[in-house]
């Protein structure tokens, strides 16, 4: 359940559907799906195999210092996410709004004729709004972590089953209405939003042709392969690695694909599903050009082009609830999911004595690092309060994607280097993880190594297609906080390395053995 509802289907799908509409106009929603479904399969199984043979809290944290022993290198790029993560917090929100309250709240302004409502869904995307929702956020994501895992997976079950419920409904609708319904409820809806008057269908395509949007269509391949890009949103692999020393018998391979491997295809499954649904409803050229124009800056209506529109427009009250309440089941416990993440990381950074001690103190109560969720709490107020005085904030970490990617690079090489490498060699064949081979190749190394050459391409993919929202964007604002985390990170590095060494502690004889459970 942390899996699947960390990847969210209806958190991610806001990106994917129109992103590689028109980023990828030759694309084909299911072809893609199936390729980044299985794709990335592969990092998922590399994450199942090292949990399983060091089943330890810290996941990519404690994968790295260990098999690969760069802890330098490792400590700064953990340090950039773990603040890129609590980051997402803020940042989100303009996507969650857009997906499923403008539209819920558009549509019942239309229905009955309440201009306020009009005005609220506009609103509701705004930095006001984000400011309103990222404070209340941060106690909802306190208040689930605070109180012990067993009480976070009683609100969790709570959102997984309304999610997988909502998903049934909502899809088979989707399915069930053909394109003419959805042309002609869309061009009776769109005047009220802010469309052409009169076939506000096509006149979306037609703006979009004007303004240069004029593609091949045509089947592609590799445009179809090229979908793995945007699905990297979805496929953050390895978050509940993190978590590993909490799992029971959490040294058991065929338990760890299950959760990793298991989880991802799942949601592969699911997202598949929605991308073609969708664009069988509302049609590929139209769904591109839409993307296309709302990238630009150019969109007429004042609801983004998500889903969450094209749903709605449908008509009456009952599709607009249950596009609300599929975007909300499928997000709120992606919240607070950030915290787990970041505590569980810093917790053993902290028991390497390379962060404060107390951040490695553990409730007797609750059974959690509770001074370190109060820490990752306030850094992610924080952020909230910089994203709301700070225009510029949405740029600073417009190269997140490449940060995350050198995470889940560096950790899946781990993988790819485990069997061999003298310290870990022991380790391995010790493990479950060693009875797998391709003839005398481990299946790891295999797996590791498609991985790590699968994030070059989807970096490669960032930087050459600006439709991604990255190429051709302004990196100095991004390099440069990503310069000055990097030195803070670094120089916290060498004090606490010099610091531990005053104190007849040398801290890389930690490095040198897997962590206690």
């Amino acid at each position: 359940m942390y899996v699947t509802l960390q990847l969210s289907v209806g958190l991610w799908t806001v990106f994917t559907i129109s992103t590689n509409a028109f980023a990828w106009p030759g694309g084909n929603a299911l072809v893609g799906g199936i390729f980044a479904t299985l794709l990335f399969a592969c990092p998922s199984a590399v994450y199942a195999m090292l949990a399983a043979a060091m089943p330890r809290s810290g996941g990519d944290y404690v994968f790295q210092t260990r098999i690969l022993r760069i802890p330098f290198v490792t400590y700064i790029a953990m340090g950039i996410w773990l603040i890129g993560n609590a980051w997402f917090i803020p940042y989100i929100w303009s996507a969650v709004a857009g997906a499923g309250w403008a539209p819920f709240l558009a549509i019942l302004g239309v229905e009955t004729g309440n201009k306020s409502l009009l005005s609220l869904a506009t609103w509701i995307t705004s930095r006001d709004a984000i400011f309103a929702f990222g404070l209340f956020v941060v106690f909802w994501m306190w208040l689930v972590n605070a109180f012990g895992l067993r009480n976070y997976a009683r609100v969790q079950k709570v959102f997984f089953l309304a999610a997988i419920v909502l998903s049934v409904v909502y899809y088979s609708w989707l399915a069930l209405t053909p394109q003419q319904t959805f042309i002609n409820s869309f061009n009776a809806v769109a005047p009220a939003l802010g469309g052409a008057s009169t076939n506000a269908y096509q006149a979306i395509i037609d703006l979009a042709a004007k303004n240069g949007y004029a593609p091949d269509f045509s089947f592609s391949w590799y445009q179809s392969l090229a979908n793995v890009a945007s699905w990297s949103a979805i496929f953050v692999v390895g978050y509940y690695t993190a978590l590993c020393g909490e799992i029971k018998r959490g040294d058991s391979l065929s338990g760890q694909m299950k959760i990793s491997v298991g989880g991802g295809l799942f949601v592969g499954v699911l997202v598949t599903v929605f991308a073609v649904v969708i664009e069988n409803m509302v049609g590929h050229q139209f769904n591109a050009a839409a993307g296309y124009l709302w990238f630009n800056g150019q969109w007429p209506l004042i609801v983004p082009p998500y889903a969450g529109l094209y749903s709605v427009v449908l008509g009456g009250i009952a599709m607009p609830l249950t596009v609300l309440l599929f975007i909300n089941s499928w997000t709120w416990m992606n919240y607070p999911n950030v915290v787990p993440y970041n505590t569980r990381i810093s917790m053993a950074m902290a028991f390497d004595r390379m962060l404060p001690e107390k951040m490695a103190e553990v409730n007797e109560r609750w059974h959690i690092p509770l001074f370190n969720t109060n820490v990752w709490c306030l850094v992610t107020l924080g952020l909230v309060f910089l994203a709301y005085f700070l225009t510029t904030f949405g740029q600073l970490f417009l190269v997140a994607s490449f940060c995350l990617s050198f995470v889940l690079a560096l950790s899946c090489l781990a993988g790819a280097v485990f069997p061999y490498a003298k310290w870990t060699k022991q380790l391995y064949e010790t493990s479950a993880v060693a009875k797998y081979k391709v003839g005398k190749i481990p299946a790891i190394t295999i797996l590791g190594i498609i991985s790590v050459l699968l994030e070059v391409f989807v970096d490669y993919l960032f930087l050459t297609n600006p439709g991604l929202g990255i190429a051709g964007g302004n990196f100095t604002i991004s390099l440069s906080f990503l310069g000055v985390l990097a030195v803070f990170f670094g120089a916290l590095y060498v004090w606490y390395k010099y610091y531990n060494k005053r104190r007849g502690i040398d801290v890389s004889m930690a490095f040198q053995q897997v962590p206690p459970e």
